[in-house]
């Protein structure tokens, strides 16, 4: 069958006209548009949204959002953010296919100063992530550990900067030195051998310096430098185990088993109790552990006892 010379040429004119005229493919536009209160689509656009390019018609937003609602409608769709995804593209299809709320949507994206004088200014709160307890508690025993061995050192450097030069300058009970300082004058004058020197001339003398420092460090008189062992951080770990030790191990033998209190644990008890314990005399150390003043109640009867006999 021939088709008329007109038809052929309307037909690939058609043809032609459909080429030039090709549907446009929608891509992200990447665009981030200004919506804290989310009166429309947040952040995203809502022609991203509903995957249509802008300024797509009528026809293309109902067809594109027809396609996705059918694919996100939580009914059809078991994935954990269905829900949530449907409902903006229902938000999206709202805004775009009302001539109002298109038009207004428009204008404010386009000026966001609108915007915020409609909706109020928007203030993003940043949380900070929770900080792990462990390395906090670790980190502020290092800091205690810095401070303790700070205060550890200058009072090391004082007390022995006061030592020597009470030791160096002779001075006695009377000026602010001991008996002690003076003996250790006299070794370290002796062992710098220049016995005629003026006093004067030994305060400034290094040399009888160094003599002292060395009389006094074989004395063991001087202070050394803090050990790892003596920071408060490093404590909690050897000293607060061995109490917890303790403690748990007293419940258990007398607590729990029933053992009696050895003489050791009842002097441990009284030394607690009875501040004056260790100026007390032998014989009234033994009396008190006889009246088992460890308890209180036994102290204050002991206490009200005794001071009747002393009046």
């Amino acid at each position: 069958m021939k088709l008329p010379f007109l038809a052929v040429v309307g037909l690939t004119a058609a043809v032609a006209s459909g080429a030039d005229h090709k549907p446009v493919l929608w891509r992200p536009s990447g665009k981030k548009d200004h919506d804290p209160w989310k009166k429309f689509c947040g952040s995203t656009p809502c022609w991203d949204v509903l995957e249509v390019p802008f300024g797509a018609t009528e026809e293309q937003v109902k067809k594109s959002y027809r396609k996705l609602a059918r694919e996100w409608h939580p009914d059809k769709n078991p994935e954990k953010g269905a829900r949530a995804k449907f409902q903006k593209i229902a938000k999206a299809y709202e805004v775009l296919s009302t001539d109002g709320e298109k038009a207004k949507y428009e204008r404010m994206m386009a000026n966001p100063e609108e915007y915020r004088k409609e909706y109020g200014v928007y203030f993003f709160k940043v949380v900070a992530p929770p900080s792990d307890l462990t390395l906090v508690i670790l980190l502020l025993l290092v800091i205690a550990s810095a401070i303790h061995y700070t205060i550890l050192k200058q009072k090391k450097t004082e007390y022995n900067g006061a030592v020597i030069k009470m030791t160096v300058e002779n001075r006695g009970p009377t000026n602010g030195g001991t008996v002690e300082t003076q003996n250790f004058h006299r070794e370290a004058l002796a062992r710098f051998g220049n016995k005629s020197m003026k006093p004067k001339s030994l305060n400034d003398s290094t040399e009888f310096k160094a003599a002292v420092v060395a009389v006094l460090s074989e004395a063991n008189v001087l202070m050394v430098d803090p050990k790892l062992t003596d920071l408060a951080g490093v404590k909690v770990f050897t000293v607060l185990p061995q109490v917890v030790l303790f403690q748990l191990s007293w419940f258990f033998r007398h607590t729990v088993q029933g053992q009696p209190l050895s003489d050791e644990e009842k002097d441990y008890l009284l030394s607690r109790a009875v501040g004056e314990w260790d100026s007390l005399s032998a014989s009234k150390k033994d009396a008190m552990r006889e009246a088992e003043v460890w308890d209180a109640d036994n102290l204050a009867k002991w206490r009200a006892k005794h001071s009747k006999k002393s009046s």
